[in-house]
Parts: structure tokens; sequence; C-alpha cells
């Protein structure tokens, strides 16, 4: 089954998730049990999955890509673009950045 999803970037506001001035998601009920520092945390996490789901889609085509090839002795995971867009993204994602 294909599936879609709206399309990012996403941003957030509080626990609400938005892509231009179109809400994705929101994060917070409050007849929820989540306390309001688990929702926006929740709410930072959702709101980087495009973005995630995009870095993992790169890191997965790029390692296939050198376990097939003869360069990866020579490969440095530092200087690779994917690997430090796959971080960064991470780092949103946890809310570090």
């Amino acid at each position: 089954m294909k599936t879609t999803h709206t399309p990012g970037p996403w941003t957030r506001f509080g626990c609400t998730i938005y892509r231009e001035n179109q809400r994705v998601a929101d994060t917070w009920n409050p007849e929820s049990p989540f306390l309001p520092v688990i929702a926006i945390s929740n709410a930072i996490l959702i709101a980087s999955a495009p973005e995630l789901l995009s870095a993992l889609e790169a890191m997965t085509k790029a390692y296939v890509e050198l376990v097939e090839s003869d360069y990866a002795p020579a490969w440095n995971a530092e200087n690779d673009k994917e690997v430090i867009s796959a971080r960064a993204i991470i780092a949103k994602a946890k809310g570090e950045l």
C-alpha cells in the first residue's frame, strides 16, 4: 500500500505542527495523561519526520552504493554529506538544535 503524507518541511509552534499555514498535527490534548513537556517533545519529533525520512532514504542509498563499490575502504563518515545531514536531522528531532 502506497501512502502519502503532507510534504515537509514542517515547523512547530508549541504543540502544533504546521506546513506553511496548514495545521498538520497537534500533540496536546487537555484530557491526555501526557505532561505538557512530553507533548512538546512529541511535537519536536513529529515536526522532524519529513526530514528524518529524507535523510534515512539518502543514507540508505549512499550506503548501498558504498557497499557495492570499491571505495568502501577509503570512506570517511565524518566528511560524508549524507552522514552530516542525518546527524543534524537526528539532533533536531531530539530537540538539540
